[in-house]
């Protein structure tokens, strides 16, 4: 099992990554650059986190995460354009914007971990 496998963190984004994924792939009317979009967005949240956990320094793992949270924000973005435009529901906006506030505050303590290890490290 890889180190990323093991987070909370990453078992949250595959869960909402999943749900979200699958509601681009059977929207009937969405405009294929957003579909797009969505898909390059979401699928880059988990990626870039693994891509952290896979680096040994702090300043990388804290690149890599922060990258993640990008991509989250980039996601909510897109949702906003959907709900703007009357393409997503209520209730759908409301799940997928709860699990990406959930993600975000998640990576955002990973990244704030990066700093504290820093700290540590520099204090031996």
């Amino acid at each position: 099992m890889f180190d990323f496998e093991k987070l909370d963190l990453y078992q949250e984004i595959r869960e909402a990554s999943s749900k979200l994924l699958k509601w681009v792939a059977f929207h009937p009317t969405m405009d294929d650059f957003y579909a797009e979009r969505f898909r390059f967005v979401v699928t880059n949240i988990g990626s870039k986190l693994a891509e952290g956990t896979a680096r040994l320094g702090y300043h990388e793992k804290k690149k890599y995460y922060t990258e993640s949270r990008v991509f989250v924000f980039e996601c909510v973005t897109l949702l906003h354009i959907m709900k703007d435009m009357d393409a997503i529901s209520e209730d759908e906006y409301e799940d997928f914007y709860t699990d990406m506030d959930k993600i975000s505050r998640m990576l955002l303590g990973m990244i704030r971990s990066q700093r504290k290890e820093r700290d540590y490290q520099n204090n031996d």
